[in-house]
C-alpha cells in the first residue's frame, strides 16, 4: 500500500486467500498497527479481507513499514497475511508564514518601516528559489529585500523588506505607497504585498511669539507658532483654532498660514464681537491649540498641543533687537544678546496705563537720565511729575521656577513702543543659557494692581552680538564712521580713501562686542587699556564722599560698569577699556568683503559703556571688491559704496544694507632733490625743502624723516619739510632718509632722500 502524508484519501487493498468454498475467517485485530485498519473484520471464502491505511499513518515519518497481520481460519491453523505501507511525501511547495497583504502607517520623520517574509518548504526537501521586487501604480514603493534568491527549508529562513529613503522623502501625509515582492521556485509563485499609509506626526506647539497682544478695536495682529510636526499644503494641512474642552473651534477671525514643519503664521483680526477673542475691556486669554487631520477623514477636532496667547492691558514685549542692526530672530530661535550690548524692544503698553502715562499732555519720549555724581545711567524713568510716580524698568531674570532677578537694564530711551538699554554685566554668568526679559510698569511690588508686568520674553546669553550702528534710524545706509585724521564724518561727499599701498584708517561704531578683557599682559595697543571692572571701582572711589554724605543717600556703589559714562580722567596712565589683542571676541572687519586691519576695539569716551569704537586701517585699493549685489567693483575717483560688516566671535552683524564710502584717493608724488651740504656752512636759518610735492588734495602738508640714521648731525627737519642747523663737525658723509608727507586731507606719499654733507 502506499500514503501519501498530509492525505485524508485511504485506499483500500485486498489480499487473496485460498481454499475450500465457505471456509469462515476472522482478522486478529490485536494484530493491527496502529496505521492499518482492515474493510471487513471477518467472512467465507471466497470473500478476502481488504487492508486500508488509517490516519494514524500520518504520524509515520517518510518510508516503508511492514506488518503481520493473522487470519484465524476455521478449523484450521491461523493465516499469516503479510502487509507492506510505503509512506511518501507530496509534491514540495512554498508556504508564505506571513499574510500575503501586510500594512502599516509610517509617521513622517520616523525611521522607515520594514517587513519580514518567511518561505517555508512544505516538504522535507529545501526548495530554491528567486526574488522580484516593483512598486505598483498609483505611489509606488519599490520594497527592497535582503536577498535576490535564497533556499527555502521547513523553518525559514526569513527576508528583510526595507524601502529606499527618496521614496518618503517626497510623500506627503495621506499617502499611500504600495510594492509587491515575488518568490518564484520550480513549482509556482507567491506574492507579498505591502501597504504603507504616511501620516504626520502629532502637532506639537513649542513657542508662541509675540506670548500677549493689546487690548484693541481694529487692526490686526500676526502670532507666530512654533514647533514641531506641522504639516503644510491644503486637505492635510495643520488645523489651528481656539480650544473648547477636547476639542478646537475654528476660528474666522484667525488665518492660518503653514510656513513649513515648525512654523505656522497666524493673522488675527480684532473681531467686533468674538467671545473666543476678548480684544475689549481688561485681561484675558485664548487658549489655542493645534491638530493635524486623519488622511482618511480629512478633518481633526481633538487638540494635540496648546499654548496660551496673552490679551490685555499689561507691558507687551513683541521683540527685542539691537539697537544697531535691528536684526530680528527668526521663531523658533531666540534673540542673542551680550554683555553691555544695547538692545532695543519693541511692543505695547510700555508706560501707559489708564490713558495716563506717557501720553499728552506729557512728553511721549522719556530719555535716559544720568545721575549727576557716578554719571550713571538710571535704570527707571517716569512719565509722572505729582505725587504718585509709576517707573517703567527692564528687569533680566533667571528662565526657571525661581524666576531670580539677575540684574536692572540701565535706559536710554523709551516710549510706549520701545525701550533702548543695556544689557547689565550680571548676565555674564548665564553665557549659553536662557534668561527672560520682563517690562515692568506702575508702583508697588507685584502682583498688586498698580504694577503691571509684562510676560517674561526669553533671550539668549551669548559672548558676542555684534551690529555696527548706521545714520538711518532702521540700521541700514551709510555706516557710523568717522576719519582719523580729523574726525570728520565719512560718506559719499568726504569718503575714505585707499592707495596701492597704503589705505586710511577710520573709527567705526557699533555695540554687542561684550565685556572688553583686555588684561595689560599683551604687547600692543591693548596693553594700554584699563581693566574693565577697574573702572567702576576707580568710579567709586572718585565719588566716596558723595556716595557717603547724607545728602545724597539714594546714591549707591557701582558693582559693574552698567550705565557708566566712560570719563578720561579715572583712566589712570592708561586708556578705555578695551579687547584684548588676541580676544575671540576682537572683532573682524570687511568692506566690500575684503578684510581691512582692526587694531583697536574698545569703549568709548564720553559715551556709555557699552557702545563700542573699532579702529580698522582699510584694505588696500588692488584688493578685490563687491557691491551689494556681489558685482566686482574697482575703485577710482568717484565714491563706491561699500558693504562693510564686523564678524565676532562667529557672529556677524547685518550682512548687508550697512555701506561705507571709498575712493581711490590721490598719491602724493614726493620728488626727492639733488641735495649736498658743506660741512660747517648750513645756517640755523631755514634751507628750502630738498624735495618738491605734488598731486596732493591741498597745499598744507606735514613732514617727517625716518630711517637709518635719520638727518645729519646737527640738522633738523620742520613739519614743512624745510632744513634748519649746522652740520656737526665730523659729519661728513652720506646719509640717506625716508621722508613721509601726508596732506591736509590725509593722503600719504614717502620718498628716499639722500643728503651729502662734504
Amino acid at each position: 500500500m502506499t500514503y501519501t502524508l498530509g492525505s485524508t484519501t485511504y485506499t483500500p487493498q485486498s489480499s487473496t486467500l485460498t481454499g475450500t468454498g465457505g471456509v469462515f475467517w476472522t482478522v486478529d485485530t490485536t494484530t493491527l498497527p496502529l496505521w492499518l485498519n482492515v474493510a471487513a473484520g471477518s467472512g467465507s471464502l471466497p470473500t478476502n479481507p481488504s487492508f486500508l491505511p488509517t490516519a494514524g499513518a500520518n504520524t509515520l515519518a517518510l518510508g516503508t513499514y511492514t506488518a503481520t497481520v493473522h487470519l484465524k481460519i476455521s478449523g484450521a491453523l491461523d493465516t499469516l497475511v503479510p502487509v507492506t505501507l510505503h509512506v511518501k511525501s507530496a509534491a514540495s511547495s512554498i508556504v508564505i508564514s506571513e499574510p500575503a497583504l501586510q500594512t502599516t502607517s509610517w509617521i513622517l520623520g520616523a525611521p522607515l518601516p520594514s517587513f519580514t517574509i518567511t518561505p517555508i518548504s512544505s516538504g522535507d526537501a529545501p526548495i530554491p528559489y528567486t526574488v522580484t521586487h516593483t512598486g505598483t501604480t498609483g505611489s509606488p514603493v519599490d520594497p527592497q529585500p535582503s536577498m535576490n534568491s535564497g533556499v527555502a527549508y521547513s523553518f525559514g529562513p526569513a527576508l528583510v523588506i526595507s524601502f529606499p529613503q527618496a521614496t518618503f522623502s517626497t510623500a506627503g501625509p495621506g499617502t499611500v505607497l504600495t510594492g509587491t515582492v515575488t518568490l518564484t521556485w520550480g513549482g509556482g509563485t507567491a506574492t507579498e504585498t505591502f501597504v504603507i499609509t504616511v501620516v504626520s506626526p502629532a502637532a506639537t506647539i513649542t513657542s508662541i511669539t509675540p506670548g500677549s497682544v493689546p487690548n484693541a478695536t481694529t487692526g490686526t495682529f500676526t502670532v507666530v507658532l512654533g514647533g514641531t510636526g506641522f504639516v503644510t499644503g491644503t486637505t492635510l494641512a495643520t488645523q489651528v483654532g481656539v480650544v473648547n474642552g477636547a476639542i478646537i473651534v475654528p476660528d474666522s477671525h484667525i488665518a492660518v498660514n503653514v510656513s513649513n514643519s515648525t512654523t505656522i503664521v497666524l493673522t488675527i483680526t480684532v473681531p467686533t464681537n468674538d467671545a473666543l477673542l476678548p480684544f475689549s475691556g481688561g485681561n484675558g486669554t485664548v487658549n489655542l491649540g493645534v491638530c493635524n487631520p486623519d488622511p482618511v477623514t480629512l478633518s481633526c477636532f481633538q487638540w494635540t498641543s496648546t499654548k496660551i496667547l496673552n490679551i490685555g492691558i499689561n507691558p507687551i514685549i513683541s521683540t527685542v533687537t539691537s539697537a544697531a542692526s535691528f536684526l530680528e530672530a527668526t521663531p523658533p530661535a531666540l534673540p542673542a544678546v551680550a554683555p553691555y550690548d544695547m538692545l532695543s524692544i519693541f511692543g505695547t503698553n510700555f508706560c501707559v496705563s489708564s490713558a495716563t502715562g506717557c501720553v499728552a499732555p506729557n512728553p511721549a519720549i522719556m530719555y535716559g537720565v544720568k545721575d549727576p555724581v557716578m554719571l550713571r545711567y538710571l535704570t527707571q524713568l517716569t512719565p509722572d511729575t505729582g505725587s504718585t510716580i509709576r517707573n517703567l524698568t527692564v528687569g533680566f531674570y533667571t528662565h526657571d521656577n525661581s524666576k531670580t532677578l539677575i540684574g536692572m537694564a540701565p535706559l536710554l530711551f523709551a516710549t510706549n513702543s520701545q525701550i533702548n538699554l543695556l544689557v547689565p554685566d550680571a548676565v555674564k554668568s548665564y553665557i549659553g543659557s536662557t534668561v527672560d526679559i520682563v517690562v515692568s510698569f506702575g508702583y508697588g511690588n507685584p502682583p498688586v494692581a498698580t504694577m503691571l508686568t509684562s510676560l517674561p520674553y526669553s533671550v539668549t546669553i551669548a559672548n558676542t552680538d555684534p551690529g555696527i550702528f548706521a545714520m538711518s534710524d532702521d540700521g541700514l545706509g551709510d555706516a557710523a564712521v568717522l576719519s582719523n585724521v580729523d574726525w570728520s564724518l565719512i560718506g559719499n561727499t568726504n569718503p575714505a580713501g585707499s592707495q596701492v599701498a597704503s589705505s586710511d584708517t577710520i573709527h567705526l561704531y557699533g555695540t554687542g562686542l561684550g565685556r572688553p578683557d583686555a588684561d595689560g599682559t599683551l604687547a600692543q595697543i591693548s596693553s594700554s587699556c584699563m581693566l574693565t571692572d577697574a573702572y567702576w571701582a576707580a568710579d567709586n572711589t572718585a565719588n566716596a564722599a558723595a556716595i557717603t554724605a547724607a545728602t545724597v543717600s539714594a546714591l549707591t556703589a557701582s558693582v559693574a560698569n552698567d550705565g557708566l559714562v566712560m570719563q578720561s580722567s579715572l583712566y589712570g596712565t592708561g586708556i578705555q577699556p578695551c579687547l584684548n589683542y588676541n580676544s575671540p571676541n576682537l572683532p573682524t572687519v570687511t568692506v566690500g568683503g575684503a578684510s581691512g586691519t582692526v587694531i583697536f576695539a574698545g569703549w568709548v569716551t564720553g559715551s556709555v559703556a557699552g557702545l563700542y569704537q573699532i579702529d580698522v586701517t582699510l584694505p588696500l585699493s588692488g584688493a578685490t571688491f563687491h557691491d551689494g549685489t556681489g558685482s566686482v567693483v574697482t575703485l577710482n575717483g568717484t565714491p563706491k559704496s561699500l558693504p562693510i560688516k564686523i564678524t565676532s566671535n562667529g557672529k556677524t552683524s547685518q550682512s548687508s544694507g550697512v555701506n561705507l564710502s571709498m575712493v581711490l584717493s590721490p598719491t602724493v608724488v614726493v620728488t626727492p632733490q639733488a641735495f649736498t651740504i658743506a660741512s660747517g656752512l648750513l645756517s640755523t636759518t631755514p634751507a628750502p625743502q630738498p624735495f618738491a610735492v605734488t598731486n596732493g588734495s591741498g597745499t598744507t602738508f606735514s613732514v617727517t624723516a625716518t630711517g637709518a640714521g635719520a638727518l645729519p648731525p646737527g640738522l633738523t627737519m620742520a613739519s614743512d619739510g624745510s632744513l634748519a642747523g649746522t652740520p656737526a663737525a665730523g659729519s661728513a658723509g652720506t646719509y640717506n632718509v625716508v621722508v613721509n608727507v601726508l596732506d591736509g586731507s590725509g593722503w600719504k606719499g614717502t620718498a628716499a632722500l639722500t643728503i651729502t654733507i662734504s
